[in-house]
């Protein structure tokens, strides 16, 4: 699924990354095309946590601003992503009632922030709650995190 988000981010016009969890020199994510996803890893720590990735994506970035995108969203939608990106600034993805706070445009100015977060256990929507709401379509943000999620 990692791939398929990553093929919506390329329709997007973007250049996406892969942060996983393991080691260096596991087998690459590849594109139809063959083309090997960038792959960043992030560092070992104890709890899983879902802010660690996020931490790594902007311990690792070269752009001020980085969009972070969960792979468990199927339907994601190259405009749903450019609703996000075209703000121009941080923004959190919004369906009108509910918050996706692992799709969305953050500085990685806040790298520290988001690892405090994750190593203390805190809450991911604590640490979204600043950023501006964008609304994004409710299908593209259709999450899957089990087998009988996918139908």
């Amino acid at each position: 699924m990692a791939v398929s988000v990553a093929a919506v981010l390329r329709r997007a016009g973007l250049t996406p990354s892969i942060v996983r969890r393991g080691t260096e020199g596991e087998p690459a994510f590849l594109f139809e095309d063959g083309t090997a996803v960038a792959t960043l890893y992030e560092p070992p720590h104890g709890s899983p946590h879902p802010l660690w990735g996020v931490a790594a994506a902007l311990a690792h970035a070269d752009d001020d601003l980085v969009l972070v995108v969960p792979c468990d969203l199927p339907d994601l939608t190259a405009d749903a992503v450019r609703a996000l990106v075209d703000v121009g600034g941080p923004a959190v993805a919004w369906d009108g009632d509910r918050l996706h706070p692992l799709l969305g445009v953050y500085p990685r100015s806040r790298a520290a922030e988001a690892t405090r977060t994750a190593a203390s256990g805190g809450s991911v929507h604590g640490f979204v709650a600043d950023v501006p709401r964008v609304w994004v379509d409710p299908a593209a943000m259709r999450n899957v995190n089990r087998p009988e999620d996918q139908g």
